[in-house]
């Protein structure tokens, strides 16, 4: 299927929520590819996306690119705790980089993956998140758990 996507739109929150509630109800959804590159949603947009994936418990294959959003460590919390309720998650790719989310937001990331046990594909980008060693260390350690990662 093809991917939601959109990028230096100024999408902005009112968008992020549209598109999260028409998600919301398609809960047969196997494969969901969503793109918002530079689309200024903050963490309430980025909340209004965990809102949106949460009842998603079919997804077996997650890509989910926020990329310069502006989502902080808030909004990553928002989604990890959203991605961590997916239990029947195969493959996940998460693209969060350039969203400032600090130790904080990088530590969230590392407890949504810690508890997919059926993940076998893992791609996680969180480059430019200005995350100090302890937010390295603890995404390290999940890395490990994970069969395959890139």
């Amino acid at each position: 299927p093809p991917p939601l996507q959109s990028g230096n739109n100024n999408l902005v929150v009112g968008g992020a929520q549209s598109i999260a509630g028409a998600i919301r109800g398609l809960s047969n959804l196997s494969q969901l590819t969503w793109k918002l590159l530079v689309d200024n949603i903050g963490a309430e947009g980025a909340q209004s996306i965990a809102d949106g994936i949460r009842g998603l418990s079919n997804l077996s294959q997650l890509t989910l690119n926020l990329t310069s959003n502006n989502i902080g460590a808030d909004g990553a919390q928002s989604i990890g705790t959203a991605i961590r309720g997916l239990s029947n998650l195969s493959q996940l790719r998460l693209q969060i980089g350039d969203n400032n989310i600090g130790v904080e937001g990088a530590q969230s990331k590392a407890c949504a993956i810690r508890g997919l046990s059926n993940l076998s594909q893992l791609t996680l980008n969180l480059q430019d998140i200005n995350r100090g060693a302890e937010g390295v260390q603890s995404n390290a350690c999940r890395y490990r758990r994970s069969p395959q990662h890139h």
